[in-house]
């Protein structure tokens, strides 16, 4: 400083001008901020979850015959985890083991405390199709979960949601199952196809029951099976759902109710091959294990005689299979189905109609043997 005036260097007018963060780059602080979050949250979600299902199987063992067993704040994801965990206690492995979707949620409501769980088990899961239940198949099969005698899949009824559920990906497969069945044999190709998934599926991780798991918590518990209804994931020893949804809903299935335009069909004819491979795998897999696969298609509460784009292209699907050891139970002909005393809500048939269905199960099982033949009740 000279005479008490600053110098440039004290000044600095010759260092260089501050600059602010451009926009590219605040968007990708931020969404590194975001996958921070993400990734930490994730990381406590699984932790907890970890957590409960150590205390799995105390809690199952203990479940009565008429008891449920509730999650809170468990993802689809979780809840499925947690299904095959159980079914890995289950000891004798279930003669019958049915994997399906919530249309068939109560198959087994009725019976879950007169028939054991070493006969039968429900291993239900959200809006899963076709093709996810062969990733799962695969999946059973590695882990030595399949059933002693029979596996009973489903197709969603095409009248139900327009041809929708029946094939691909609804983000609802817990991530090590995803493509499985199609590329469970290349395992590096495999593994870089579930890395991408999971980035895919990032919205998955901001699921308001996984943000609700993080803020309340997880938990498992035992309630009395006059407890009112609380939650998407309550069930009975054999998997089953645990409530009369007739109740719940508090109103009579309506006929009908959902639209079957043609040019909304959610699967057009080149899905047709997707359809027949995925039913294809798990015929080779019972195969392999000498066991009976049984393909079931339900009913919903409609006309007899009401029909659609996308029923016309599954049974185009069927008509074209080449089956060693599957059968074919299609009851969109019933005539139950236009019964509502058969159904809690247009898509769900009730107790009534699993217990037919489990009887026509076992009169497959009991012939022990494996044909093509399509079982259509008209």
């Amino acid at each position: 400083m000279a005479n008490g005036i600053p110098t440039q260097n004290q000044t600095g007018s010759n260092s260089a001008p501050s600059r602010k963060p451009s926009y590219s780059a605040k968007l990708l602080i931020g969404f590194c901020i975001a996958i921070g979050i993400i990734g930490s949250g994730g990381a406590y979600q699984s932790f907890l979850f970890n957590k409960e299902m150590k205390n799995l199987s105390v809690k199952y063992q203990n479940l009565g015959p008429d008891e449920v067993l509730v999650t809170t704040g468990f993802s689809i994801k979780q809840n499925m985890m947690l299904k095959i965990k159980i079914l890995s206690e289950i000891n004798p492995r279930p003669e019958i083991l049915f994997l399906g979707n919530h249309q068939l949620k109560y198959f087994g409501t009725s019976f879950s405390n007169t028939i054991s769980t070493s006969k039968f088990f429900n291993l239900w899961l959200g809006n899963i199709g076709i093709t996810e239940i062969a990733d799962i198949t695969s999946y059973l099969d590695r882990a030595s979960l399949t059933p002693k005698k029979a596996l009973v899949v489903m197709i969603t009824t095409p009248n139900n949601d327009n041809g929708d559920n029946i094939i691909g990906y609804k983000g609802e497969l817990p991530d090590e199952m995803y493509q499985l069945h199609k590329l469970g044999k290349n395992i590096g190709r495999l593994e870089v196809i579930q890395n991408k998934w999971r980035l895919g599926t990032l919205s998955y991780e901001l699921d308001y029951k996984k943000i609700m798991g993080l803020i309340n918590g997880l938990s498992i518990e035992i309630v009395p099976p006059t407890a009112r209804r609380v939650s998407h994931f309550m069930i009975l020893k054999n998997g089953a759902f645990a409530h009369d949804d007739s109740n719940y809903w508090n109103s009579p299935p309506i006929k009908n109710a959902n639209p079957l335009e043609a040019n909304k069909s959610n699967i057009k004819p080149h899905h047709i091959e997707e359809i027949r491979n995925s039913i294809t795998y798990i015929d080779g897999i019972a195969k392999s294990h000498r066991i009976q696969a049984i393909l079931v298609i339900p009913p919903v509460h409609e006309d007899l005689d009401r029909t659609s784009l996308a029923d016309k292209i599954l049974t185009e699907a069927l008509d074209g299979l080449e089956l060693s050891h599957t059968r074919i139970i299609d009851h969109r002909k019933i005539q139950e189905k236009t019964d509502p005393s058969f159904f809690f809500r247009y898509d769900h048939p009730n107790s009534k109609y699993g217990e037919q269905l489990y009887n026509e199960i076992l009169s497959i099982v009991a012939e022990n043997k494996v044909t093509d033949k399509k079982e259509t009740i008209e």
